[in-house]
């Protein structure tokens, strides 16, 4: 889904004076827009119920803001372009630094077999939307009850040369967001990611000091990823009208890792030179952002795994559920609506750099957590 142009053409010149004029922070611009957002989709799942995710996801809800939340990035370059620079001896590479608007961010509304949306999904690779569409649209998406540890041996090449796991080699571990007495739809968000960056595909792109670069791909840390979705209206509904917890569906979000790219929230005069949202914080993707939608009202968990996770629409031996295009060299096309998908998780690694096997880690609200030891 591509934010409405209209929302990405006003000058950035105009944008930072009717900040600066505000007088807000930072931080109170995020906790503005965010309340604002929270409190529509609260109001539109009373009175509407899940009939709010169909009519209002990705139309209505966007319109309520008119104040920019800027955001900081850094462009992902080519793994060719990478190695072109390691070559030359260029060492660390460079990454770019620029800012987006929060709304030029493009993703996917996922959505369940029955049409409803039940998760986001941040592309940025071709192939993505469809294979994580058709995870989410199986009628049995054994993810929401479940996830499967699996081993570098696990993976299995099918007739055809379709890569998929072998199930008869993992392990199934009942899901920490899963409550049979109480079942709720995970709210998903599925991406690419590691211990310390996520990818986001932005519309609109500027440097630093507002020069437009046009569409990229960026690397966000932990912080952003959670300023991004508690600032985004469709989140709010989506996570609003099941109340399960946040699950990401990415590689190890949860990762172990030292520190982080610099966050992009802070309580500096929001526009001023240099406060485009750069302070210094160390975690992980799922703590960083956890630590932002928490804040800003998500009163649930939220997981992540150690490793790479894998999300398949399957048959029950582990073949994927697609098919080849005729003609094509290599294409398919995976079932638009599929009986069984599964969610994979592969090995970790520990502060060492030792694999471990693979598993969610969990980051509880703090009200969860105040009258513990």
């Amino acid at each position: 889904m591509h934010t409405p142009a209209g929302l990405l053409c006003r000058g950035t010149a105009e944008l930072t004076a009717s900040i600066r004029g505000a007088g807000q922070t930072y931080g109170e611009v995020v906790r503005q827009v965010a309340d604002g957002y929270r409190e529509a989709a609260r109001r539109m799942v009373e009175a509407e119920g899940t009939g709010a995710l169909v009519f209002s996801v990705g139309r209505e809800m966007r319109q309520l803001s008119s104040q920019p939340v800027w955001l900081r990035g850094r462009v992902l370059l080519p793994a060719a372009e990478r190695a072109a620079r390691k070559a030359r001896g260029e060492t660390p590479i460079p990454l770019t630094p620029v800012r987006f608007r929060s709304d030029s961010v493009t993703y996917s509304v996922l959505h369940d077999a029955e049409g409803i949306p039940n998760g986001l999904s941040f592309d940025s690779r071709p192939g993505d939307a469809a294979q994580r569409a058709a995870y989410s649209r199986a009628s049995d998406r054994q993810g929401d009850r479940r996830y499967e540890v699996a081993t570098e041996k696990s993976r299995r090449v099918f007739e055809g040369g379709d890569l998929g796991i072998d199930r008869t080699t993992t392990r199934p571990v009942s899901a920490p967001w899963f409550d049979p007495d109480r079942p709720r739809t995970p709210t998903q968000i599925s991406g690419h990611s590691g211990p310390t960056k996520f990818l986001f595909d932005i519309d609109a792109t500027y440097t630093m000091s507002g020069d437009p670069l046009g569409r990229q791909v960026l690397i966000v840390n932990g912080s952003t990823l959670g300023t991004h979705l508690v600032t985004n209206p469709d989140f709010w509904l989506i996570h609003t009208a099941h109340g399960g917890d946040v699950v990401f569906h990415a590689c190890s979000p949860g990762g172990v890792a030292e520190t982080g790219l610099r966050s992009n929230y802070n309580d500096g005069r929001y526009g001023a030179s240099g406060e485009w949202g750069p302070v210094s914080r160390h975690g992980t993707i799922l703590t960083g952002s956890a630590e932002v939608m928490h804040r800003h009202g998500v009163g649930t968990p939220v997981h992540g795994a150690n490793g790479k996770t894998m999300l398949h629409a399957h048959h029950p031996d582990g073949s994927p559920d697609l098919t080849p295009v005729p003609g094509s060299d290599g294409d398919f096309e995976w079932n638009p609506v599929p009986d069984l998908s599964s969610l994979v998780v592969m090995p970790g690694k520990d502060a060492d750099g030792n694999s471990v096997p693979g598993t969610f880690v969990t980051v509880h609200p703090p009200s969860a957590t105040s009258g513990q030891a």
